[in-house]
């Protein structure tokens, strides 16, 4: 399959499933507008052979000047601003320019060499526009469009499905010739000193010829059945704008984000309750707190031990409150822990007889290694096991910047037999050098094996104290666990999850799933959601639910029909850009690979501003005596989308092998036909091979790959 016959395809099928691309590949966008002017934002990448970049994609231009301008006016800018450290710039213009066509120009010096990209805005939307972004793309066909209406007679405004279609032809052209690097500094071989005077060299010939052979398609229709449909198509473009607008960035914020949950729970959490467990681990096994060890002082007369790899051996004598244990075991030798309870005790236990317990670890040789604490037990049951311990622990060493604090209250429901305790609570607090946790209401249900059966969390914050402080909230956690010694795997799980630091708030509310074994893999049976994300940039908010009959691991493709899932996911989300039209997006994906035309079908809703659309792809597997054909798994795909307010229908269909065969076309409410879509050479135009194309009544044209491909 040609290259652009799988961009095309790929635009085809993604199509309908916009709303799920959107939702897990990347959110951006704002809302609004601003008060005397119109808001472009948008991302500057600087492509691999312009200093300090990486790729033809590009990497993030920081600190570079951005300025707007009329298409036919490049001597005079309408704006100018900065990119910020991220490479994102917000300009905002004179409303009187909301129509017009303007060029957006990013410079840098950079090692005495300047930097320029640029990108074409063309019909500027009066509410702003999102997405604007510059890259190398943008910058050779921007830089050849300006110069062919420069030479020739296109009229103001141009089409933005042409300025779309060119630069994805561009983008398919480096591509084919495998350009993986790319100086776009001004004089550096490509660009002209003046913009818009020319690209230079070879590439300039590819890229002048792609923009000459598209003339037509940069100029808007006049035909008014045109201008609807390539409204119908762009609509899509808008959309996709929206939510993937804000460029790059907003996608990092989001994934950093999500990164910085797992981050606070690693450092402010999981490292900080490691690092004291393995501190107090020498105290845990003397003072029988850790059931797995086979020795403790539990029964023994004050007195000086010595721990030894078989036991405790009694050395020498203390008074009637205190119990001293000099560690010679490799990992804590030279270490000596002191208890002293409040009133005597003739053998030691955990009793409140004893009133408080202090205890302190000191190393020979290590003055800095300073462990303190206190224990009180608060109650007992008939049976003198403790049912509720106080304690407050402080550590203090040489790997510790600050001290590790712990204070909190343990509580155990007893019963008879191992283990001692049907379910465990926990409240409290603990501190280290990365932040606080504070837990409240943490119950732990245990299985008569002594596995753990449930976990729950009414509450607990993590205060990030580190160089960017965030705040975690978690409530309402419950985890349901299998009773397997060996490999323990939930069975369902619910939780509300919220972060918030930086200007962002990103939280997952209400998650509820329940899950399945196979084949020795946890996977989700059933799952829903609310998805909230809050920036300086947008608001997002969504609600997701799943169910799977059958649930199977997806990391490779099934290969028979029981292999397909089946089941359901929906989502409904809406995103509020700070400028710019709102969107929303509800999606329905179905899958019934029982059915007597087993099928996967998504339905959907998309909405921009005051305009939809609604609309199904159906892709019915390719089944052979129960196999599924692993190159063409769908047999036939087939999509429908009707636009609002037009009524308009845009209707396609693959077939065929890896689903080459695509034909379709946009049509009105009368039936009447407006556009035509296939491969290029199928529909008169032999020059553009194997791309999928978008084909209008008046003889212009747009490429399928140019409406998902940013």
């Amino acid at each position: 399959m040609s290259k652009e016959l799988r961009v095309g395809n790929r635009a085809l099928i993604m199509l309908a499933s916009l709303g799920i691309t959107l939702l897990l590949a990347r959110c951006g966008g704002g809302g609004g507008g601003t008060a005397g002017g119109l808001t472009i934002t948008g991302d500057v990448f600087a492509p691999q052979g312009t200093p300090r970049s990486r790729s033809i994609a590009g990497s993030a231009l920081p600190n570079a000047t951005v300025r707007a301008y009329l298409l036919q006016r490049l001597d005079n800018p309408l704006a100018q601003t900065q990119t910020d450290a991220n490479g994102r710039y917000t300009l905002t213009i004179p409303q009187q320019y909301a129509g017009t066509d303007l060029v957006i120009i990013a410079e840098k010096t950079v090692q005495n060499r300047t930097v320029r990209l640029m990108t074409i805005l063309a019909a500027t939307p009066p509410e702003g526009k999102m997405g604007v972004n510059l890259d190398a793309y943008t910058t050779l066909a921007g830089e050849e469009i300006v110069k062919l209406v420069r030479d020739s007679s296109i009229t103001s405004p141009l089409s933005p499905n042409g300025v779309a279609s060119v630069i994805n032809q561009v983008r398919q052209r480096i591509d084919e010739q495998g350009i993986t690097s790319l100086d776009l500094t001004v004089g550096g071989g490509v660009l002209p000193e003046t913009p818009g005077a020319g690209l230079q060299g070879s590439l300039g010939s590819t890229v002048r010829t792609v923009v000459q052979q598209q003339q037509a398609n940069l100029q808007q229709s006049t035909n008014s059945d045109v201008a609807t449909a390539k409204r119908m198509t762009q609509f899509i473009r808008d959309l996709t704008d929206t939510f993937i607008g804000s460029g790059g960035d907003e996608q990092m914020s989001i994934e950093e984000a999500i990164h910085r949950q797992e981050t606070v729970l690693r450092e402010e959490v999981i490292t900080p309750t490691e690092a004291f467990g393995e501190r107090i681990r020498f105290a845990e096994r003397v003072l029988g707190i850790s059931r797995g060890w086979r020795y403790s002082l539990i029964g023994a007369r004050p007195g000086h031990y010595r721990e030894e790899a078989f036991g405790l051996r009694r050395i020498g004598d203390t008074d009637n409150r205190t119990w001293r244990v000099d560690s010679s075991l490799p990992e804590t030798n030279g270490m000596t822990l002191t208890v002293v309870t409040q009133t005597p005790l003739a053998a030691f236990d955990w009793t409140p007889d004893a009133g408080s317990y202090t205890l302190t670890v000191r190393r020979t040789g290590d003055s800095a290694l300073q462990y303190d604490g206190s224990l009180r037990v608060l109650a007992r049951d008939s049976s003198g096991n403790p049912t509720r311990i106080a304690c407050q622990i402080t550590l203090r060493d040489r790997d510790l910047r600050t001290p590790i604090e712990f204070s909190g209250e343990l509580s155990g429901t007893p019963r008879s037999g191992e283990p001692p305790y049907s379910s465990l609570a926990f409240s409290g607090t603990l501190s280290s050098q990365f932040g606080s946790v504070a837990i409240q209401g943490l119950q732990a249900d245990l299985y008569n094996s002594g596995n753990l059966k449930q976990i729950r969390l009414s509450r607990a914050q993590v205060q990030s104290t580190t160089r960017r402080p965030v705040r975690l909230q978690v409530s309402n956690l419950s985890v349901t666990l299998t009773d397997d010694r060996s490999n323990q795997q939930p069975t369902a799980a619910a939780v509300n999850l919220s972060l918030e630091g930086e200007n962002i708030v990103l939280s997952l509310s209400n998650w509820q799933a329940t899950f399945e074994q196979v084949s020795g893999q946890t996977l989700p049976k059933t799952a829903s959601a609310t998805v909230q994300y809050r920036s300086p940039q947008m608001t997002f908010q969504g609600n997701m639910s799943g169910r799977w009959d059958n649930p199977r691991d997806m990391s490779t493709p099934p290969q028979r029909r029981e292999e397909v899932p089946k089941g359901q996911f929906s989502f409904a989300g809406n995103l509020t850009p700070r400028y710019g039209s709102p969107a929303s997006v509800e999606i329905t994906l179905t899958s019934n690979p029982d059915g007597a035309a087993p099928e996967v079908s998504l339905t959907l809703t998309l909405r921009y501003g005051a305009e939809s659309i609604t609309g199904t792809v159906k892709g019915t597997l390719n089944i052979s005596n129960g196999g599924l054909d692993r190159h063409t798994p769908f047999q036939p795909i087939e999509l429908s989308l009707i636009h609002s307010p037009s009524n308009f229908q845009l209707e396609a269909r693959a077939v065929g092998d890896r689903n080459r065969n695509v034909s379709g076309s946009i049509k009105k409410p009368s039936g009447e036909s407006v556009a035509q879509i296939g491969r290029a050479r199928d529909l008169g135009l032999p020059d553009f091979g194997d791309a999928l194309i978008v084909k209008y009544s008046d003889g212009s044209f747009e490429t399928l790959g140019s409406l998902i491909q940013r």
